[in-house]
């Protein structure tokens, strides 16, 4: 007589239990079980996140639009205009 392969985990999965004890049950269950490859989902989401976060990098690396260069020009005015009323006012 053949054993089912439920039967078959169920006997290995007790006689685990009474070799090693209840303890030993707790400190397998919290190494989480055997580590699995990677599915072709996971492969995929993974070059997907890759892709996302070059094109995010990308977008940091290239300069802005002009408009914040027309910023920091009228910034500078302001700045060297306030220093020279400051230097008039001061000579």
């Amino acid at each position: 007589m053949t054993m089912k392969k439920a039967q078959c985990g169920r006997l290995g999965g007790l006689n685990t239990y009474y070799r090693y004890g209840r303890e030993g049950m707790v400190a397998r269950a919290k190494k989480g079980g055997r580590p699995r490859a990677l599915t072709l989902k996971d492969l995929l989401r993974q070059l997907s996140e890759a892709e996302v976060n070059k094109e995010k990098q990308e977008e940091l690396d290239t300069p802005q639009d002009s408009a914040s260069l027309t910023t920091l020009r009228r910034l500078w005015r302001r700045r060297s205009s306030g220093n020279t009323n400051k230097q008039e006012q001061a000579g």
